[in-house]
């Protein structure tokens, strides 16, 4: 019993039943990870893990199942990869040759433990990373949605309308941006040992056409027309909801070239990245607040 298991192991990490490729979408929340995640799971030779991925259970390979010290040198090899197979191969088929999925990070340290991992058990796994050129309207979706609950629009109508307008705290809006373009600079480092990819959002906006055709080439499949898009995520554009876009866009583009050319005084990273921490804390106190008022006396 224990050789039919290994065998059976064995095969799972070796992609067979016609495996020949496996991909992994990673980015920052509201990075667009989702609609690419959406364009390539109908195709008929991709199975994909519909959900997002919580990589960490990944990460932890097959010693989350069983009593640690009871995991043979072998299953912990093969164990991440079979898992992976498993997870995205739900839905396989005869037709399947390819095996996807997407996860989100926002911390860097996260996004370089995931390159470690990936690394280390994953050397042939291909990375397809979405980039927000425009981190103003990032930032902006995200407040956006924590004020008005509102993530995105399938109708014109509602996308194109009088939206209400959000207000940007510019230290917040720096300390967004530059956990971005950490995360990023991490990501870049997985294309050192593996096939990778970088998909600009705003041209995956305006033609996802042209998008798709450039992600079956990376994947080495044939084109198949993506029926299976009926309809799509609508976003306002960034100027008509997002209080004084232009100013904080140039404002970001400064902090960007100056972080590209590492001419950021550390103290003021320092400043930014306390700042962020306080009003995080009073924002918490606030729910906290808000909690107890509810309670009897």
């Amino acid at each position: 019993m224990v050789q039919r298991d290994m065998e059976r192991l064995h095969g799972a990490g070796d992609g067979s039943a016609g495996i020949r490729r496996r991909y992994l979408i990673v980015g920052p929340t509201r990075s667009g990870t989702t609609a690419l995640h959406l364009l390539l799971a109908g195709h008929p030779h991709i199975s994909v893990f519909t959900g997002e991925l919580q990589f960490s259970r990944l990460a932890a390979g097959l010693h989350q199942f069983s009593v640690r010290g009871y995991v043979s040198d072998e299953e912990e090899r093969r164990g991440r990869l079979a898992l992976f197979d498993a997870v995205t191969g739900s839905s396989k088929t005869a037709q399947t040759r390819v095996l996807g999925a997407k996860t989100t990070f926002n911390a860097p340290q996260a996004t370089a433990r995931c390159a470690q991992t990936l690394r280390e058990h994953f050397p042939d796994i291909s990375i397809v990373v979405p980039v927000r050129r425009d981190m103003v309207a990032h930032y902006g979706s995200r407040a956006r949605l924590r004020t008005t609950g509102i993530a995105y629009s399938w109708n014109q109508r509602d996308a194109s309308g009088d939206q209400e307008m959000v207000s940007i705290d510019r230290w917040l809006l720096a300390n967004s941006v530059l956990i971005n373009l950490e995360n990023y600079r991490a990501l870049r480092r997985m294309s050192q040992f593996t096939d990778y990819i970088e998909v600009d959002y705003e041209s995956f906006a305006e033609d996802n056409e042209k998008t798709y055709r450039r992600l079956l080439q990376f994947l080495d499949l044939d084109y198949v027309a993506p029926d299976w898009l009926r309809a799509r995520r609508l976003h306002p554009k960034p100027e008509s909801y997002i209080a004084g876009y232009a100013a904080h866009v140039s404002y970001v583009e400064r902090l960007k070239s100056a972080y590209a050319e590492d001419r950021l005084s550390p103290s003021y990273v320092t400043a930014i990245r306390i700042y962020a921490k306080i009003k995080r804390r009073i924002r918490t106190w606030h729910r906290e607040e808000s909690g107890m008022r509810g309670l009897p006396h």
